[in-house]
């Protein structure tokens, strides 16, 4: 017992020793001051001061279509398809004010004038952006293939797929299918709707 004593005292005494002159702590050193990352996008004050909204999905590791879309409040909707090669071209139809109305809506209330421009980028997706068009020419950009903005970007395709389009390949049609049958899966449904 006596042994263990005079080990820990002559450990303590080390340990003193080599910490003498040292201060018992060490304050953080100061921080700079936190700056946003991008400037403040002061919202519209209703749906109807959005004037147009486009969407792109780009390219992937594997065949995902590439292509812009976009509808506005003047009631013109158009997509232009870049790939793969059915999608190529493009298409002007109409889209009525009331499904306008309801998109400028929906992008107000999931706070997209909110969203940092830059979200995360995912790996072997479709690298998606969203562009709000305000009828005082600010445009809030968002893009990435990961955050808030993808579940928006998808809601567009499958309300772009119910216009009347005159081409009957529509790239929109491809994520629409897809989405329903991710949701026909979740819901028990096994066969994909878009084979």
């Amino acid at each position: 017992m006596a042994v263990r004593i005079a080990r820990l005292t002559t450990v303590a005494a080390t340990i003193t020793l080599v910490a003498c002159g040292q201060p018992l702590f060490t304050p953080d050193p100061p921080r700079p001051p936190v700056i946003p990352r991008e400037p403040y996008f002061a919202p519209p004050a209703s749906a109807a001061e959005i004037a147009s909204v486009a969407w792109s999905h780009g390219s992937c590791l594997g065949t995902c279509p590439v292509y812009t879309a976009s509808l506005t409040s003047s009631g013109v909707a158009r997509w232009k398809g870049e790939y793969p090669e059915r999608f190529a071209g493009g298409d002007t139809t109409t889209v009525d004010t009331a499904t306008f109305r309801r998109v400028a809506e929906r992008i107000l209330d999931a706070g997209t004038f909110e969203w940092e421009a830059e979200q995360p980028h995912i790996v072997d997706a479709s690298s998606l952006t969203l562009a709000v068009a305000l009828t005082d020419g600010r445009v809030k950009r968002v893009t990435g293939s990961g955050g808030p903005h993808t579940s928006l970007v998808w809601a567009l395709d499958s309300i772009a797929e119910t216009l009347p389009w005159r081409r009957e390949a529509r790239p929109f049609e491809f994520f629409y299918r897809a989405l329903v049958w991710k949701s026909g899966q979740a819901s028990g449904r096994t066969s994909p709707a878009h084979r």
